[in-house]
């Protein structure tokens, strides 16, 4: 309700002015501002309608876009699906009126679709504000498609559940004239993204500039970024070992295995303290807390205790209940 329902009084251009007529006590003076207003509303909601209408048959071919090519048609689809969101909101404000803050399911749909809207331009805000370098070109794909998905996927469980039935078909229709046609980014595109993502480079540090980071190890988000470089460096080596079939053998733990390459001069000093290094780094991100056996007793025999408390109060409860019938 905050993230719709408020913003889109505030937000839209005539339901203010439309409330405020409807306020005023100079009987005249409101039913002219009210007149324009509604005016001004028809005439806004008609135009959304055509636009949605004419974005939908042709694909979103026929809206504008600042640029051409693949993120051209991200900025149509996006056009496309604000025009189709203009119009839903507009029609069920008016067919509910005040009551549709008690529709919180609704109301959690339209706030779903605006805030993917919202991340998709802001997906593409980013991609053009750093120049549009051509190695981000799967970051802004994955998300905006991601995005648009979900804000397609929003507007059709609206239209499924609208107040009236047959105007959520029509509407349907209308807007989605062409059916559902948006996807989620499949698997290519998520490990291009992932590649990205787990190697140093341009784009990752695009991606996270202005977030805290660190690469001290004892730090809780710096181990992570320690690993990954130790990570990285020694992925060489180990692709070179599994070249050769050196593996490890199932009674030797991983720095015998290590201290064995060494001697046999299958590894050098430098290389064996990389291997161990990495493997140090990653076992430190992925250990869980542990407890001593002192710990988890200590701890059972707290729950213990606690427990016959708990039944003494039930006890008391009863017997005041056996009793009460003995008073009348």
């Amino acid at each position: 309700m905050i993230i719709f329902g408020q913003g889109a009084i505030r937000c839209h251009p005539y339901l203010m002015d439309e409330m405020q007529a409807a306020m005023m006590e100079d009987r005249s003076v409101a039913e002219d501002a009210f007149d324009k207003a509604l005016r001004g509303h028809a005439e806004y909601f008609l135009t959304n309608f055509c636009r949605a209408f004419v974005y939908g048959i042709s694909g979103s071919r026929l809206a504008p876009a600042p640029y051409p090519g693949r993120i051209g048609d991200y900025y149509q689809r996006l056009g496309q699906m604000s025009a189709a969101f203009a119009v839903c909101a507009d029609l069920v404000l008016m067919i509910l009126g005040g009551s549709f803050k008690r529709k919180e399911m609704l109301s959690g749909r339209f706030a779903d679709a605006l805030g993917y809207m919202f991340y998709a331009s802001a997906a593409l805000k980013k991609f053009d504000t750093d120049g549009q370098p051509r190695n981000d070109l799967p970051l802004v794909e994955w998300s905006t498609k991601y995005c648009l998905y979900q804000v397609q996927m929003a507007l059709d469980e609206i239209l499924r559940n609208f107040p009236i039935k047959w105007l959520g078909v029509l509407v349907r229709h209308t807007i989605f004239p062409l059916g559902l046609n948006l996807r989620q980014p499949n698997d290519s595109l998520s490990h291009r993204v992932a590649a990205l993502v787990i190697r140093p480079g341009g784009a990752r540090d695009r991606l996270t500039a202005g977030i805290y980071s660190t690469d001290d190890p004892n730090d809780i988000t710096g181990c992570l970024e320690d690993a990954l470089h130790k990570v990285i460096k020694a992925e060489p080596i180990e692709r070179r070992l599994r070249h050769d079939h050196l593996e490890q053998h199932g009674l030797e733990d991983y720095p015998q295995w290590i201290e064995r390459l060494k001697q046999s001069d299958q590894v050098s000093a430098e290389e064996a303290d990389i291997l161990l290094q990495a493997r140090s780094a990653t076992a430190r991100v992925i250990k869980v807390d542990d407890f001593t056996t002192d710990e988890m007793k200590n701890k059972m025999g707290a729950t213990k205790k606690a427990a016959p408390k708990k039944k003494a109060v039930k006890s008391s409860k009863k017997k005041a209940v056996k009793k009460k019938p003995a008073a009348k």
